[in-house]
């Protein structure tokens, strides 16, 4: 039943008075948890329990707070910037990095040892050479398929920052496969 209902949709449903609000929420959940689990997996080496909890507390926080989300059409995207956030609490809480860029970049530095010690795809290879903003922009247009004004909602860059940013890592990406 709740399948066949548009975000926008859903989300009327998910009033205090409504019984159907924790089904309508639960869709919601399953509509978008394997693209932000995918996510935070392609940009991050951590394990599986950590994104779940990660995942767990960015729909908690979206429960918590869906009546500040003005465009209902933007619910991925706000999900999407509620994990990144997630994701950059979790480094700071382990005090190991300061944030995940430097924790990416620190992961990374010596490209050959890090492909030895994972089995990547080609694609994977070549983005550990892009710079971490670059490398993000690629994953959410190729990987998520948000549109470039989603992106920019996500990144908070201009449009056309984002754009240039995406056709240059494309162009280098393009000239290191070859």
């Amino acid at each position: 039943m709740f399948s066949k209902l548009s975000d926008t949709e859903l989300i009327a449903l998910l009033t205090p008075k409504n019984v159907q609000s924790s089904s309508a929420y639960a869709e919601l959940c399953s509509r978008y948890q394997n693209k932000l689990a995918a996510y935070l997996r392609l940009n991050n080496s951590i394990d599986g329990d950590t994104i779940n909890d990660i995942l767990q507390d960015t729909f908690l926080t979206a429960w918590n707070k869906i009546t500040q989300l003005d465009d209902h059409a933007k619910l991925f995207s706000w999900l999407l910037t509620i994990a990144r956030n997630r994701l950059m609490d979790f480094f700071r809480e382990q005090k190991k990095f300061n944030d995940y860029t430097q924790w990416f970049e620190q992961q990374h530095s010596d490209d050959l040892q890090y492909e030895m010690r994972h089995d990547q795809s080609d694609l994977e290879k070549l983005l550990v050479h892009l710079p971490s903003q670059d490398r993000e922009i690629v994953l959410l247009k190729a990987v998520l398929e948000l549109s470039f004004d989603e992106i920019c909602e996500v990144s908070t860059l201009s449009l056309s920052a984002v754009k240039m940013r995406y056709y240059r890592a494309l162009d280098t990406l393009s000239n290191l496969s070859e």
